[in-house]
């Protein structure tokens, strides 16, 4: 839960005036002019918040050499941060601020459609990310954990957490094939995710795009409406109830289905966070999410899942291969045959650590 701002100055719709708080408690109230009551805040303060009928800025007094400082509004959107000068105190009404706070929102909304003017041009998505990796041609036969994962999909969020080089998309594209190969009655979409998808539209314009490789209808009026919903001011209503449209044509499926996500540990964006958050709170019950990361996304509500029994986990320990499965790869990938005592000295030595087997079977 993002913390509330030390100094808050909004727009109350209710009363008709412009409320100042304070760690949440009410302060003074100000008209547009404000008057001295606004210029003494103003001199006992270097930033605020304002929540206006414009929109919401960030409020930073910054001191020069000569001079008592001088004000600056800004206004961060989809990780852009865009600024704007107000002056001496003396200049910084509470109609500046609006100004203000209407220049910058049509800046936000013309720099954000200019980028996506941009991806549509380049063709928007690697469709490349929007499928399995290529399988190794002989992977060792896994059993045991096939069958943790056939339980994942009775739960509506499955965590896979392991570091790099611990086999996570491996085992996972394993189980695909095997599974969905067979006749497995449940649609697949698989998105890998990397530090350019912590734009709030590029993250789900890829997930409805893997969706609509096996129905290319799904989430055409979400994706219609994305642009609006994240235009300035952002609000988070909006938002939903575009991806409300989104769960509503999964929930009309006629058969369930598995939204995988990998490397979620590129995702740092926690409007990003929040609507996936949204997202797996109202999922249909015939479909699941398989998070693959590096760590724990502790910005998402882990442990109100897990009281309500919608999570189930994996992780790295789980992951390492036993000492009949190092013996099986090392039969596998290794070019010269190895002693058991040498094969006993290296599951020893590295504890089935796929990585470290890769390495060594480099080495020789």
């Amino acid at each position: 839960m993002p913390k509330s701002p030390a100094h808050l100055l909004r727009w109350s719709e209710e009363n008709q005036i412009y409320e100042l708080t304070s760690y949440g408690h009410m302060e003074q109230r100000f008209g547009l002019e404000g008057g001295p009551s606004w210029l003494g805040f103003l001199d006992r303060h270097t930033s605020f918040t304002f929540q206006g009928r414009e929109g919401r800025l960030s409020l930073m007094r910054e001191t020069r050499p000569r001079g008592t400082g001088y004000w600056y509004a800004y206004r961060v959107s989809d990780l852009h941060t865009h600024k704007q000068y107000l002056g001496k105190t003396g200049n910084v009404t509470i109609a500046r601020l609006e100004e203000a706070a209407s220049a910058l929102s049509r800046t936000a909304r013309d720099a954000q459609i200019t980028r996506m003017d941009e991806q549509s041009a380049s063709g928007s998505l690697l469709l490349s990310k929007l499928q399995p990796p290529r399988l190794p041609s002989a992977p060792v036969e896994r059993p045991r954990l096939l069958q943790r994962l056939d339980a994942a999909l009775e739960r509506k969020l499955t965590l896979l957490v392991a570091p790099a080089g611990s086999g996570k998309t491996t085992i996972v594209n394993q189980w695909i094939h095997e599974r969905w190969s067979g006749g497995l009655p449940k649609s697949l979409a698989w998105v890998a995710l990397d530090g350019g998808d912590n734009d709030l539209l590029r993250f789900w314009r890829s997930i409805i795009a893997a969706f609509q490789a096996f129905q290319p209808s799904l989430g055409q009026t979400a994706l219609a409406h994305f642009a609006t919903a994240l235009q300035p001011p952002f609000a988070s209503f909006a938002l939903e109830t575009t991806l409300t449209s989104l769960i509503n044509d999964l929930t009309r499926l006629t058969q369930g289905g598995l939204l995988i996500l990998d490397d979620y540990h590129a995702i740092e964006n926690s409007h990003i966070h929040e609507s996936l958050t949204f997202f797996l709170d109202h999922l249909p019950a015939t479909w699941s999410v398989l998070l693959m990361t590096r760590a724990e996304p502790l910005s998402l509500p882990l442990l109100r899942w897990r009281a309500r029994g919608d999570l189930y986990e994996l992780y790295g320990s789980e992951l390492c291969f036993s000492p009949e499965e190092t013996a099986t790869f090392v039969r596998q990938s290794f070019p010269i045959p190895l002693s058991a005592a040498v094969l006993k000295q290296l599951d020893a030595s590295l504890q089935g650590w796929i990585a470290g087997l890769l390495v060594c079977a480099c080495w020789l």
